[in-house]
């Protein structure tokens, strides 16, 4: 019975998984976006103007009949010079056809127009369909996913879990930071820190979503890598790549002895093991700019009595240049996590303040203080 059990639902999976990559390879399928070629739009234009500006004309039977070749050419010639150098004082007719046209600038601003709007249509159409394309590519990968998934996964049996220190400060009534940990029960420990663009209430809506989505697609099976890319698709559609988050995610891997670090604009993270410090940078952008960019990605091996800090932009960027994290983290007293992490906040922005006073009796740029988050974890015996 369990046999048959485990074939029924890996059936199931594999015909959803199936249901997943057809619905890319449809939308992969774009018919209802056929580009129409350069002449055609040409003439889309043209026709256009003369309903705007010509048809009414007394000598619309000479211009669009004798003279048809004559016209179509100077638009042509005029349309290349509006599109490169925009409206201008000047006419981009010539004395010849201004002469033969009585009413040459208004077919200009109609061209010039018309040419505008054409180019913001094709510009969305191009967002539009690059964001479906990446869309359909997710839905093809997701499907892949679903087909190689198993639903005997090995149980986790590490007795050791992640202890995690806080320590925040926010810039409003609310934080742009959010942060989470998710234990995903095959060996994998996940701490994951966002930083929403700006400070306040849509910057705390922004981070908060994409740590919780992120949480989700984790929980339900889906790989890092793709539960990232999705997570990024979902905000650039979203805030129509206007707004951004940066995105910090540490996977300890109890199974590899690694701690998988993956950084999308994210400040820079530190592993501490007794004084030695190991500095992870990130050479990305954040998610919610482009459909579909790739973080950076980097390894460490676990050592025993390892510190993991993960801090927020406005924490790292508060200090100036003669603040070495390295130093500073090498040097405090303390393993706890939540020592360590409240010592650190302390420290930061006691020598940030310090910064600002000496730069305001210089008459100098004080930095502006941004909400600042700080997580530092290791990985403990159970109690």
């Amino acid at each position: 019975m369990g046999t048959t059990q485990n074939n029924i639902e890996t059936y199931r999976w594999t015909n959803l998984g199936d249901s997943f990559i057809a619905l890319g390879n449809v939308l992969q399928q774009d018919r209802t976006n056929i580009e129409r070629n350069a002449e055609e739009q040409a003439k889309a234009l043209y026709r256009s103007v003369y309903q705007q500006v010509c048809q009414f004309c007394s000598k619309v039977r000479w211009c669009w009949g004798e003279e048809c070749a004559y016209t179509i050419d100077t638009l042509r010639s005029v349309c290349d010079v509006l599109a490169e150098q925009g409206l201008r004082k000047e006419s981009a007719f010539s004395t010849r056809f201004q002469g033969r046209c009585l009413q040459a600038r208004g077919l200009e601003i109609a061209l010039f127009n018309q040419i505008a709007h054409s180019s913001e249509t094709l510009q969305q159409r191009s967002r539009y369909n690059e964001n479906k394309a990446n869309i359909a590519h997710q839905l093809i990968m997701i499907g892949e996913q679903m087909k190689r998934m198993r639903q005997s996964a090995t149980a986790d049996d590490s007795p050791e879990r992640l202890a995690v220190g806080y320590a925040s400060s926010r810039k409003e009534h609310v934080s742009g930071d959010s942060w989470g940990v998710i234990d995903l029960q095959d060996g994998r420990l996940v701490q994951i820190l966002c930083d929403g663009m700006g400070s306040g209430t849509l910057a705390m809506e922004q981070s908060h979503t994409a740590v919780e989505l992120l949480k989700t697609l984790l929980a339900g099976g889906l790989s890092i890598r793709l539960s990232l890319n999705v997570m990024n698709t979902v905000l650039a559609l979203q805030y129509e790549g206007v707004r951004f988050s940066t995105v910090d995610v540490a996977v300890w891997n109890l199974r590899s002895k690694k701690i998988e670090l993956y950084k999308y604009g994210a400040a820079p993270s530190f592993v501490r093991n007794g004084r030695k410090i190991s500095t992870y940078i990130s050479e990305s952008l954040p998610v919610g700019i482009l459909p579909r960019i790739e973080g950076t990605y980097t390894e460490h091996a676990i050592q025993q009595g390892d510190l993991l800090i993960m801090m927020s932009d406005g924490l790292y960027e508060l200090t100036s240049t003669q603040f070495q994290w390295e130093e500073i983290i090498g040097c405090l007293p303390t393993a706890n996590p939540q020592l360590m992490a409240e010592y650190l906040l302390a420290i930061a922005t006691s020598r940030s303040r310090g910064n600002q006073k000496l730069a305001e009796q210089h008459d100098e740029q004080a930095l502006e203080a941004d909400d600042m988050t700080i997580l530092v974890s290791r990985l403990v015996p159970p109690e």
